[in-house]
């Protein structure tokens, strides 16, 4: 998980991430494990120090993957997962998907396709309410871009774009934090032609995507 856990409501830390296959012969013989089939777990933790064991999220995984989730609590106390995909491995071909938990985060409802052309998710809770979901677009025009649901998770926005086109598809895992005038500031990685690899923001107005 490349944004790490939340904290929920209840002042509990949600963490949801990928457990990986591991061949046996990568694990030093001392090193204790516990190991998961590859899919999409969450756990809970009161302190950050101990958790409580993995849960698989029910989704059909076949021979697609998934990986690099990230979580938002919902005002009804459920959460909303998004997840990168790739069918069938292909990593030509980069989605986001959507699942919502039901029962005080016990059970799932069905998964579905954020209308969006890019991976990995970001949610940021803005001030107004507004839940604000940013990633990274490989296929042109590339860029870092945002979706916005100001109905708690239910409909969201066209995408919109956050920085300039980009040159390169080496780009994204956007992140995003309020600052004190309600203005966003999200930074992200993004490789220009003829740049180093380098750490990028921009800052922007919530008001200037409702147009």
């Amino acid at each position: 998980c490349p944004h790490g856990p939340i904290v929920l409501k209840d002042g509990r830390y949600l963490h949801v991430g990928r457990a990986f296959s591991i061949e046996r012969t990568d694990i030093p013989r001392e090193h204790e494990t516990n190991e998961l089939p590859e899919g999409i777990y969450y756990q809970f933790s009161n302190d950050g120090y101990t958790w409580t064991e993995p849960k698989l999220i029910p989704i059909d995984y076949k021979n697609d993957l998934y990986c690099e989730p990230h979580v938002t609590q919902l005002n009804n106390g459920e959460v909303l997962v998004g997840i990168r995909f790739h069918p069938d491995f292909n990593h030509g071909i980069m989605k986001t998907v959507g699942i919502v938990s039901k029962n005080n985060i016990s059970s799932w409802g069905e998964p579905f396709f954020f209308d969006i052309d890019g991976m990995p998710p970001h949610f940021f809770r803005h001030s107004s309410g507004a839940i604000i979901m940013t990633y990274g677009k490989r296929t042109e025009p590339r860029s870092e871009m945002a979706i916005v649901s100001f109905d708690d998770g239910k409909t969201w926005s066209k995408p919109t774009v956050i920085s300039k086109f980009s040159d390169s598809g080496d780009l994204g895992y956007p992140s995003s934090v309020e600052l004190n005038d309600g203005k966003i500031l999200t930074a992200y990685y993004q490789h220009e032609v003829g740049e180093v690899n380098c750490i990028k923001y921009t800052i922007w107005s919530l008001d200037e995507k409702e147009k």
